[in-house]
């Protein structure tokens, strides 16, 4: 892992931690009934394509499937956090599809302390935006950039015209019968003139479907 610090480091710390606490302890009891107390608050997960938060991600979904009944798979892992406890809690926002939509559900797992470790599926609930357009966490992902070369392309054959892609200035998604996503992007043209444009694409991953539905400059302020 580059810059997630790596899980199994975490824990052997934590274990470290609770050895010498109670080595020091004058309270012959305190060893016996071991509280899983929390170390810390919640900290982001900066590379949630980590392998190892991918199969905590799978894992969720496959335990809910199997606890409701349903038949979800996962897309990405678009945001997630880790918390030390007596183990380790991850809380991940997954996009998933269950083969006619795509929605966004918020796990957390718990994963206890080697070498026997284990995982539990303690929360999975649906995130309900209604509707509303909510703010791309990380722009440079490379799903972002491909739905917004995909834009360019399009926007290219639809006006013949020579734009290329400089910069993703930010975005915004939107859980639909699929995922539209509104782009703020950079583009240059054959003449090496740059100018800002508002892109929005709508996405059925299932059906490895594209569609780009507006492509404007903004009015200027």
């Amino acid at each position: 892992m580059r810059d997630l610090l790596p899980h199994t480091l975490l824990l052997l710390l934590f274990t470290a931690f609770v050895s010498t606490s109670h080595a020091l302890s004058t309270d012959p009891t305190a060893a016996a009934a071991p509280s899983p107390t929390v170390l810390g608050g919640w900290n982001p997960i900066k590379d949630v394509n980590d392998p190892h938060i991918r199969d905590i991600a799978v894992f969720a979904i496959n335990e809910y499937n199997k606890q409701e009944s349903k038949n979800l798979a996962l897309i990405r892992v678009e945001h997630g956090e880790q918390q030390v406890v007596a183990g380790m809690n991850y809380r991940l926002t997954l996009l998933v599809n269950d083969g006619r939509s795509t929605a966004k559900y918020e796990a957390i797992v718990f994963e206890s302390l080697p070498p026997k470790s284990s995982k539990k599926l303690t929360s999975f609930r649906p995130l309900l935006y209604a509707g509303g357009w909510t703010p791309v966490s990380d722009i440079n992902d490379p799903h972002i950039h491909e739905v917004a070369e995909f834009a360019v392309s399009e926007q290219n054959k639809k006006q013949k015209s020579q734009l290329s892609l400089t910069q993703i200035v930010s975005g915004k998604t939107q859980v639909v019968a699929g995922i539209n996503y509104r782009l703020v992007l950079v583009a240059t043209d054959e003449h090496g003139k740059s100018g800002m444009y508002v892109a929005t694409v709508w996405e059925k991953s299932w059906e490895n479907f594209m569609q780009l539905t507006s492509f404007y400059k903004p009015p200027k302020n």
